[in-house]
């Protein structure tokens, strides 16, 4: 290519670039093709301050509710009168107004600055009917401290106890667990904490009946649960002193029968697994050890070798132990079968579960199997008599290693890297005391003996 034909390329595409330049930032003079674009400064964000009051029926701030910018986190909390002051940022804002009992408003806010918002009771929720020691009674009539959750916001918990279930759904419930072992993965239940030196544990009525276990009961069978705090449970005397957790099963209805099937699986896994030394690790720690007691060191430098190139596993071996016993992932599955239905003079309720979980353990020891039935059954003879037949029936398999699980997490924390879980070949290695069988790879398993409760 000659030097004329290269400067005219060259003068081309320094013209494109002009051009397109021109058109991006709206400097084309008038006359050409190509529109220009408005110029916008967006280095300043606009905004606006609103402020107003919220009140409530008779004309009354209504002090901690809710205003928000909508789609937004920018939001604040009306004072004791009911007044608030919000600087809102984006453009056609909305303020989103809410306050328990109460529907929520969504207001435009457009060119006004002042606003006076009435919020109207939500008549809905209060006459919803909660269950009391001593019946039911509308939320609109009760003064006593009392919180309840509905069935069917517990069993969307995939938990295997309903206990572990019932956390943070009811204020004033405190749940605390006690263990993840199959079986044993019961939450212990406070009503507002520990009151006592002694028991804490809260009365369970169940159906009517005190002195019930809450445990095992299938969450898909459970109507709604209550807790009955202060005075709120004195009909049941001095059993009520911690408390009282009342649970209402489900019940039949006069329509045709309705079938519901579910089926859930998952899986767990502990929480937080330690990260331990490995076998070299371990023996260069030792020897500072050594060092700064001015003593000879334990392991030579040609051990340490050899324990971190695994040549020689049988010599040398170096033993992942949380490798050894725990698996990653444990197995669990609940499937329920509900019916209910009737006429005007039986209703009946029938729920069918069963449920499984498997222990953290390889070739674990430790599993769970449960199946139960329960059956609430409504008969009207006459505008005079009403007979109810409530039953259930659970049928529980639970499987223990011979040895405590506190007792082989205690062997598995304290185990040397050096010691043998399974030799190469396969074969389960020596215990670790020479007088104790307590090697947690086999004492996790059958093979070490099975307790069944």
């Amino acid at each position: 290519m000659n030097d004329s034909k290269l400067l005219k390329s060259f003068l081309v595409s320094w013209l494109a670039i002009l051009l397109v330049t021109f058109r991006v930032y709206g400097d084309v003079p008038a006359g050409n093709d190509f529109p220009a674009t408005e110029n916008k400064d967006f280095s300043q964000q606009q905004t606006k301050t609103v402020t107003g009051k919220i009140i409530d029926n008779e004309g009354l701030g209504i002090p901690g509710a809710n205003v928000i910018e909508k789609g937004t986190t920018n939001g604040v909390v009306t004072n004791i009168d009911g007044a608030f002051s919000l600087t809102l940022k984006g453009e056609n804002p909305v303020l989103v107004v809410s306050f328990i009992g109460y529907t929520p408003q969504e207001i435009t806010v457009g060119d006004k600055t002042d606003f006076t918002i009435q919020l109207e009771q939500d008549v809905k929720s209060l006459d919803e009917v909660m269950v009391v020691g001593y019946g039911v009674q509308k939320k609109a009539t009760l003064s006593g401290a009392v919180s309840s959750a509905k069935g069917e916001e517990i069993v969307k918990v995939p938990a295997m106890n309903v206990t572990n279930a019932l956390g943070g759904k009811m204020p004033g419930l405190v749940a605390v667990g006690q263990s993840g072992e199959p079986g044993a993965d019961y939450s212990t239940l406070f009503i507002r904490g520990r009151s006592t030196l002694n028991d804490n544990s809260p009365l369970i009525v169940v159906d009517g009946v005190p002195n019930r276990s809450l445990e095992r009961i299938d969450p898909a069978s459970i109507e709604s649960v209550t807790i009955l705090k202060d005075a709120s449970g004195a009909i049941y005397g001095s059993q009520a002193a911690n408390g009282v957790i009342l649970v209402t099963t489900k019940r039949g209805s006069a329509e045709k029968m309705d079938i519901t099937a579910n089926f859930s699986a998952g899986f767990s896994q502990p929480t937080r697994i330690p990260q331990m030394t490995n076998a070299a690790e371990y023996c260069e720690l030792v020897n500072e050890v050594m060092y700064y007691r001015d003593k000879n060191p334990v392991y030579s430098s040609e051990d340490i070798q050899n324990y971190s190139s695994g040549a020689d596993p049988w010599r040398y071996p170096d033993t992942d132990w949380y490798n050894e016993v725990l698996k990653p992932w444990s197995f669990q599955n609940i499937a329920n079968l509900t019916l209910s239905g009737g006429n005007e003079r039986v209703k009946s309720f029938v729920s069918v579960s069963s449920r499984s979980q498997d222990g953290f353990f390889k070739n674990s020891a430790s599993k769970y199997n449960q199946q139960d039935i329960r059956a609430n059954i409504d008969n009207k003879v006459n505008d005079a008599i009403d007979v109810s037949l409530d039953a259930s029936f659970r049928l529980e398999n639970r499987d223990f290693p011979s040895a405590s699980s506190s007792t082989i997490f205690k062997d598995l924390t304290s185990a040397l890297p050096m010691q043998v879980a399974h030799w190469p070949t396969g074969e389960p290695g020596p215990p670790l005391d020479p007088t104790v069988q307590n090697n947690p790879a086999v004492q996790a398993t059958p093979e070490a003996g099975l307790q069944e409760g």
